[in-house]
């Protein structure tokens, strides 16, 4: 029930509210604490939720007068020092309103922790009295903001210009906690009280961080895996609200008072973060770029991820191909081929020291699974560094390791070829030097002889891979960033498993087992070739087969048991059917690789891309720290960037069009513009255009203003009246620093058409877009 009423709090229903107009609640509603509270409140007799409220009728009838008269008769009672100054709210004051809430609604204290250490409570200023605030601790302020009516918005700003102190009211229920009015108007795109509530003393650094507010999965997943998707999740933080809703007006407007785009929210996540989460490229440029406090791409959150790998690991390729244009230097450009260095701090899984950065925007896009992460593994950039990886190391790696494997498999060929069937041959009876002899003269000794050369190059093979490469790699980094490597590579893991086979069939052989060494053997020989498909993966002809080969036996085959009731019985029997049932299970897994075989090929490019990275990211782990630090500087270069050494990737690349292009695209622009605001000067007169252009309303052309229908001409202007604390403003009396957008509804032929549906958003700076 307190869920249903918050959520009729933030978002106008169609349904009528019982407060003030005679209407009825839902019928579930009614018979909670909630309904009981709000009819004994007398905030919602003022303002009703939805619609209605006795301050609303006064403001239609006596307008401005009638609200400071309703205000100073019932309002000024439920305000600390009778609305002259707010008062400082300290933990122990919350707390006792808490308790008291929580005997309203029957909760008990044992669920609360009053712990002023663990609480989100901050010691604030407040002017509305907390004995007489709403069930969420709002107040009415909030309830006339959330109802995002014009009427409503003026009432607020004629309490807010009466009693300033309202402006620094907070929402302290637990699903709202810390959502103020600064936050309700930026959500509705309000300048105007946005500016006012600014003036009034509202803190900018205010935090919603009530339940509503948070990430959908933030209590149930580890912050490493989280996606930071939620209904209402802006980041807390005011500036971060208008990031999330686009609007620079406001935006600017903060940062003047005092604004800080690099705060960090409870997830450690700052504006561009949240730019990011809600794929805000132009915000993202825009507050990188800002005139007077730009933003620093290189926070971390606290999921070790900067605002570039944050980008990578959700898959926004829009705004990560922007932010490698934003952080690119560009050393020269001839036509359209421009050569650019961009930085390798965030970007390459190598550090400066040499060490695996695994939290790196490479990492973390190869190990992505949408169209997204595909599309930017095959981005200029990213392919040009693997490239440099793979002519610096990684191509002598692979061609290493493949001869050493042709050597295994030659070797073990002849071991299961020269293997002998009698027992006899294969142990000696009576192991001393002359049985030996005797045995290899009359039971023909060169073959046996071959036979036991393999052997023993088999189990030296095999201590190589094991002891050698396998130990080498965890000297060079730890168990777990072994284990995870392994994961990027299911083949090495099975070859792995087939050395440690043959491993043990030496020791069964001086055990004298020979049944069992034989069943030990024929799941050795299999594994050793299913290595191959590691290095298959690494040819652009066979990569998408063994993409989809991966993909079949990972998803196909086993993905629908976890709908089970019996998962691990389903799994059992699936192995057992595909040993008692080949020539069924073989006829199944062709038209499953058919099905596969559509989906892998139609992105054949890119899903070998992918398979491509990995082998160059497994190949990257096999080798120490220090060679890695020096193949490093071999493929990049030094960035002059004061104050730090900062190697970047150098990329020459042809771009969609020329500085001459973009030169006279953006000139194109600025005539346009110039053209417009000449006609709205001739129109409306210069002091008009003045106000209009420094002024956050609208200039709009209406089909009613020159004449009736559709006859009247398209150059036709008319003002919007501006919107003011007392209604008493003229376009003389502009604001300078205010919104710097023009806004214009074309008249069209037909005079039937919604001229809102015509709505044209002129930007005056069209042309930095263009100028990069």
């Amino acid at each position: 029930m307190k869920i249903r009423a918050l959520l009729s709090c933030l978002f106008n229903d169609d349904g009528q509210d019982s407060v003030g107009t005679g209407a009825t609640f839902d019928p579930d509603e009614r018979w909670s604490n909630v309904y009981r509270e709000r009819e004994k409140n007398s905030i919602y007799k003022w303002v009703g939720i939805r619609t209605g409220g006795e301050l609303i009728s006064v403001y239609e009838k006596e307008g401005e007068e009638g609200v400071l008269s309703f205000a100073q008769e019932k309002i000024e009672s439920s305000l600390y020092n009778d609305g002259q100054s707010p008062q400082l709210i300290k933990f122990a004051d919350y707390v006792r309103w808490k308790k008291s809430v929580n005997i309203e609604f029957g909760i008990s204290d044992e669920k609360e922790d009053f712990n002023e250490a663990k609480s989100a409570f901050r010691e604030h200023e407040a002017q509305w009295r907390l004995n007489k605030r709403g069930v969420e601790g709002e107040t009415l302020i909030h309830l006339l903001l959330n109802r995002e009516e014009p009427v409503c918005q003026e009432i607020a700003r004629i309490l807010v210009n009466k009693y300033p102190g309202l402006a620094k009211d907070i929402y302290l229920g637990e699903d709202m906690f810390g959502q103020s009015c600064l936050h309700l108007s930026i959500v509705h795109d309000d300048y105007d009280t946005v500016q006012l509530l600014l003036e009034s003393g509202a803190s900018v650094n205010a935090r919603a961080t009530g339940d509503f507010f948070m990430p959908e999965d933030w209590e149930e997943k580890d912050i490493k895996t989280m996606d930071y998707q939620g209904y209402a999740y802006y980041g807390e933080y005011p500036l971060a609200f208008a990031a999330c809703f686009e609007n620079k007006d406001i935006y600017d407007l903060l940062i003047q008072y005092g604004a800080n785009p690099d705060l960090q929210d409870m997830f450690g996540n700052t504006v561009l973060h949240m730019c990011v989460i809600k794929n805000k490229n132009a915000m993202y440029s825009y507050a990188v770029r800002h005139w007077h406090k730009p933003a620093h791409t290189n926070i971390v959150n606290h999921a070790s991820y900067t605002p570039l790998t944050l980008a990578t690991k959700l898959g926004r390729r829009q705004i990560f191909y922007e932010m490698l244009e934003l952080m690119k230097v560009e050393f020269w450009r001839f036509s359209d081929m421009t050569c650019s260095a961009y930085p390798l701090d965030a970007l390459d899984t190598i550090r400066p020291d040499g060490s695996t950065n695994y939290d790196s925007a490479l990492m973390t896009v190869i190990n992505g699974n949408t169209p997204d992460h595909l599309e930017i593994i095959g981005s200029e950039v990213i392919q040009r560094l693997l490239a440099d990886k793979w002519k610096a190391f990684a191509e002598r790696k692979l061609f290493q390791r493949l001869a050493l494997l042709v050597f295994h498999l030659i070797c073990i060929c002849f071991v299961v070829y020269l293997r002998p069937v009698e027992t006899d041959r294969l142990y000696l009876i009576k192991p001393i030097w002359p049985d030996w002899v005797v045995l290899i003269k009359y039971n023909v000794g060169d073959r046996y002889k071959l036979r036991t050369v393999f052997e023993i190059l088999t189990i030296i093979s095999c201590l190589w891979f094991v002891l050698g490469q396998q130990l080498s790699e965890l000297r060079t980094q730890s168990i777990y960033d072994y284990l995870r490597n392994l994961m990027n590579a299911p083949s090495k893991i099975v070859y792995l498993f087939a050395n440690l086979c043959l491993l043990a069939c030496a020791v069964l052989r001086i055990l004298r087992m020979p049944l069992l060494e034989e069943a030990v053997l024929s799941f050795a020989l299999p594994g050793s070739w299913i290595f191959l498909l590691f290095f298959a993966r690494s040819a652009k002809l066979t990569g998408p087969f063994v993409q989809m080969i991966y993909s079949m036996i990972a998803g196909d085959m086993y993905e629908e048991f976890g709908c089970t009731n019996y998962e691990p019985l389903a799994k059992t029997l699936f192995v057992l059917m595909m040993f008692i049932m080949p020539i069924m299970m073989t006829n199944i897994l062709i038209a499953m690789m058919g099905t596969t075989y559509t989906n892998i090929i139609s992105q054949a490019e890119m899903a070998w891309r992918q398979q491509y990275a990995q082998i160059v990211m497994v190949l990257e782990r096999s080798v120490d720290k220090r060679t890695l630090a020096t193949v490093q500087l071999d493929y990049s270069i030094r960035m002059n960037d004061p104050g730090r050494e900062t190697r970047g990737l150098m990329v020459i690349r042809q771009t969609k069009k020329t500085r001459a292009k973009q030169r006279k695209q953006a000139i194109a622009n600025w005539k346009s513009i110039g053209r417009k605001i000449i006609t709205m000067a001739k129109e409306l007169g210069l002091e008009a255009t003045s106000y209009l252009l420094h002024s956050h309303d609208r200039l709009v052309t209406d089909e009613t203003v020159g004449g009736g229908g559709g006859q009247n001409p398209r150059n036709s202007f008319g003002i919007r009246p501006p919107t003011s604390i007392a209604g008493n403003s003229s376009p003389n009396s502009y604001r300078p620093g205010g919104g710097r957008k023009i806004y214009t509804r074309g008249v069209g032929d037909g005079g039937g058409e919604d001229a809102g549906d015509r709505e044209e958003n002129i930007k005056l700076n069209a042309g930095n877009d263009n100028t990069n």
